[in-house]
């Protein structure tokens, strides 16, 4: 009752009622959530109905995608086994780009107030792109720690405090690549190693009535991390595209050098809305995200925060934007703009087809691109059908400053 702001004795509509359903369910301790009205006199008895949920669940799922390849994930749920009113959460992904995930949750008693602490950490093999062309491929090792305090403001939305920190390692895997005179030229990175402690802020408010093919529903998030502690330390032969861009590059003959990074605040405003255009098949797909790095430091050209932009699905990583046309994380930005518009054909509930435009404005930190203003307008069509073992999507995307058409297709539940 002190969850729902119920009071014995007192009124309720059926709007409240529907609406502490909905809480209840969302907290995931209980299986099913219902209740029952008993007529009494000139009054009405409310039974609220919640069998628990198994207090330990595992799940396994298998996944693949042209980007990330082929996965195998296992997720342990424990339900109050750690505390009264907890839910702990463990993900871990075994491929040959490896994904882990912790989550601890605590409610505490008071109204709307939990604890949130997780984890999140990955290994992955990431490009550098000039246009289509890989310019570098690196072993991207990358761990986020967070703890914060929560606050539910109403049914589908949180707000929260909280601090965390970034780890990011890139080391190049340069037995990929022939070693030609132009490559060795230009030079090669040995290794860029970069950490930060920030303090965050986020909004959220999520009524999306489905993960991956939503046909209705809104998605909003406002976040914002202050950067006041970062460093950054790299080996190198000589100089390339990367070390330019971020800065930390000092001469050809350099075999070490170390920075301090200089503090910064970052704010991402991610809008997503679904919006039914008939009874049955037609929706209209709507997106808005806004990203801004400010150094503190305003004479400093080094950025410890930035965007990653491109790619198809949206990735767990703060960091990490979806960009059609462009592979995932091929582009990078300390500030930028996009706008998507689009359609959404679905038969029945399990297929649907999807058209889409976006268009982008940004400062390119790398010159990913033969269009050097940071403008970049990109379209494509997606296919999507859900099965009992997982969604398969389908996705065919251009840009407009590149001819060449990119292709993805995932299968099964992404990480």
């Amino acid at each position: 009752l002190n969850k729902v702001h119920f009071d014995v004795g007192g009124r309720v509509s059926r709007t409240d009622l529907d609406e502490a359903v909905a809480k209840i369910y969302g907290t995931r301790f209980f299986e099913r959530v219902f209740y029952t009205l008993t007529e009494e006199g000139d009054s009405s008895i409310l039974t609220i109905h919640m069998p628990e949920t198994h207090k330990a669940e595992v799940k396994v799922g298998l996944h693949y995608d042209s980007e990330l390849n082929t996965g195998l994930a296992f997720n342990l749920t424990l339900r109050n086994l750690l505390g009264s009113s907890s839910r702990f959460i463990t993900s871990v992904e075994l491929s040959e780009n490896p994904k882990l995930r912790v989550g601890y949750q605590q409610y505490l008693g008071a109204r709307g107030l939990f604890v949130k602490a997780s984890a999140y950490a990955e290994q992955v093999l990431q490009n550098l792109y000039i246009g289509t062309k890989v310019y570098d491929r690196y072993q991207n090792q990358y761990a986020d720690l967070n703890l914060g305090l929560y606050y539910a403001i109403r049914q589908n939305a949180d707000m929260a405090i909280g601090i965390g920190t970034d780890y990011l390692h890139l080391t190049p895997q340069v037995k990929n690549y022939e070693r030609d005179s132009t490559n060795l030229k230009s030079g090669l990175i040995n290794d860029i190693l970069l950490t930060k402690w920030t303090a965050r802020f986020a909004y959220f408010q999520n009524t999306m009535n489905d993960r991956q093919f939503p046909t209705r529903g809104l998605n909003i998030s406002f976040r914002v991390r202050y950067a006041p502690f970062a460093n950054g330390s790299q080996s190198l032969t000589r100089d390339s595209i990367y070390t330019n861009a971020v800065g930390l590059s000092t001469g050809e003959d350099i075999k070490q050098s170390e920075t301090k990074v200089p503090s910064s605040v970052q704010a991402l405003l991610s809008y997503e809305q679904i919006i039914p255009l008939s009874r049955r098949h037609w929706t209209l797909t709507t997106g808005l995200w806004i990203g801004v790095t400010q150094n503190i430091d305003k004479d400093s050209s080094i950025y410890a925060q930035r965007f990653y932009l491109g790619g198809i699905e949206s990735r767990n990583r703060f960091d990490y934007i979806p960009l059609w046309g462009v592979r995932e994380g091929a582009v990078q930005h300390p500030n930028f703009a996009l706008l998507s518009l689009g359609l959404q054909y679905h038969w029945g509930k399990n297929i649907f087809l999807a058209p889409k435009a976006m268009y982008l404005i940004g400062d390119n930190l790398l010159e990913t691109s033969t269009n050097d203003t940071g403008k970049t307008f990109s379209y494509g069509i997606s296919l999507g059908y859900k099965t009992v073992a997982g969604n398969l999507l389908l996705n065919l995307s251009k840009t407009s400053d590149n001819p060449s058409t990119v292709g993805y297709f995932s299968y099964g539940v992404r990480f």
